[in-house]
């Protein structure tokens, strides 16, 4: 959009793709928490809590990418770099600290959370003035709002699938093994992930 002159689009393109992503989510995001006692058993986790912030975060990373594209496609690099780095120092301080005084997996997982948080807010607040949110949509290269909504479709069903099949295992493994094992194993999974995105094309 910024590239053919129109960036007043870019604010209503972000609003309706915001606005797909929290239909599908929200119902999904509230079962998981109505029935978390019930996931945290099948888990083998003592506490819901675990389920609780996982499921915030897995609600709010879907608006990242809608987040990171917005920054982006409005050519903010150095915005982008500086949001970033801002969420990895709290991601480590927060996750560490909380970690450390006692709060163990939930400490970690409520550091991520608040990474999250931060990317998404600061994007946000950088881009306040840049991004025209009430507009209207307008055909940019041929695509009209069909195609952005047909194109939208096939990357979260081709995404969502592809994490069910990289994560799967680990689900799996975390019902049927006892911690211990299931910990193990989530090790060498990440070892194996690391060397299949670095091996790749």
């Amino acid at each position: 959009y910024i590239a053919v002159g129109r960036g007043d689009t870019v604010g209503p393109f972000a609003r309706r793709m915001s606005s797909w992503l929290a239909v599908l989510a929200l119902p999904v995001l509230c079962l998981a928490l109505a029935f978390s006692r019930q996931i945290s058993d099948v888990f083998q986790i003592p506490s819901v809590w675990p389920v609780i912030i996982t499921a915030l975060i897995s609600f709010l990373s879907l608006f990242s990418p809608v987040a990171f594209g917005l920054i982006q496609g409005c050519q903010q690099f150095r915005r982008l770099s500086l949001v970033l780095t801002l969420a990895s120092i709290v991601k480590l301080l927060f996750g560490c600290l909380l970690v450390y005084v006692g709060l163990k997996a939930v400490g970690a997982l409520t550091g991520i959370l608040l990474a999250v948080v931060t990317i998404i807010g600061f994007v946000l607040v950088l881009m306040r003035k840049e991004v025209q949110w009430v507009g209207k949509e307008g055909i940019v290269n041929g695509m009209g709002i069909s195609e952005q909504n047909k194109y939208f479709w096939q990357v979260l069903v081709v995404a969502g699938a592809t994490t069910l099949i990289q994560n799967v295992d680990l689900v799996l493994v975390k019902h049927v093994f006892p911690p211990l094992e299931a910990g193990v194993y989530a090790q060498a999974g990440t070892i194996a992930r690391m060397v299949n995105h670095l091996t790749g094309p």
